[in-house]
């Protein structure tokens, strides 16, 4: 059986990800954003940020065939952040933060939950290099579910039981309700997005409402990841 991995190297400006299939995706730092290739299609598209407006990702463009394949303006950053607030609202309904129906919030120790990946063997980690393997992940998960004390010992050691108040008033954006049925995104405004975790939908599909995220969909059509 292959196994479904990707590989991320870093040398300098530039980082090279490794997928499936032998197809690789590269991102070189420009003067003003980054350059995006990917090897499976005629794409190469740079990105660039505006001073004026401090928007990131403001102008894209085909450099394969130098001329535009889209044309992604912002006239300042605030129309920037406006138009992505509404594209996460694919991520689930918006509601103020005290409408969340939860005594309390389970708070995702990002760090914590990198270690036991890698101990797992999910994960390899460098300071150029990062691999990953979502087959390996498939088979982790498979073995919690069959292994009720390493499943406590697992959910005690990555997510943080914190009061709703505590929530809202920290710098965490990701949050889970008690029983784990559903994701909560904080946003800075004071509202929050809650997603079901058995939604079907693929999310970042719904999120094209955003041009600068449909762009960067128009770089990953064609190729089929599966190894």
């Amino acid at each position: 059986m292959t196994k479904f991995s990707l590989e991320i190297v870093a040398k300098n400006d530039k980082v090279k990800i490794n997928l499936p299939g032998d197809r690789t995706f590269g991102i070189t730092s420009t003067s003003s954003g980054a350059a995006f290739i990917p090897d499976w299609n005629d794409r190469h598209l740079t990105w660039a940020a505006d001073e004026d407006t401090g928007a990131p990702f403001q102008h894209v463009t085909d450099e394969t065939r130098e001329e535009p394949v889209a044309k992604v303006e912002y006239g300042s950053e605030d129309e920037y952040l406006y138009e992505m607030y509404s594209a996460y609202g694919a991520f689930g309904q918006l509601k103020p933060a005290n409408w969340v129906n939860a005594d309390y919030l389970w708070e995702l120790d990002v760090d914590a939950y990198g270690e036991v990946l890698e101990e797992a063997g999910v994960m390899e980690r460098s300071d150029t290099r990062l691999w990953f393997s979502f087959t390996r992940l498939k088979e982790f998960i498979e073995d919690l579910a069959d292994d009720k004390e390493a499943f406590v010992e697992f959910f005690d050691r990555v997510y943080d039981k914190v009061e709703q108040r505590e929530a809202w008033e920290s710098d965490s954006r990701l949050f889970f309700t008690p029983g784990l049925e559903n994701l909560v995104l904080q946003r800075p405004d004071g509202y929050v997005m809650e997603l079901p975790m058995a939604d079907p939908v693929n999310v970042f599909d719904r999120m094209r409402s955003a041009r600068s995220v449909d762009v960067m969909c128009q770089m990953f059509k064609d190729p089929p990841l599966s190894a």
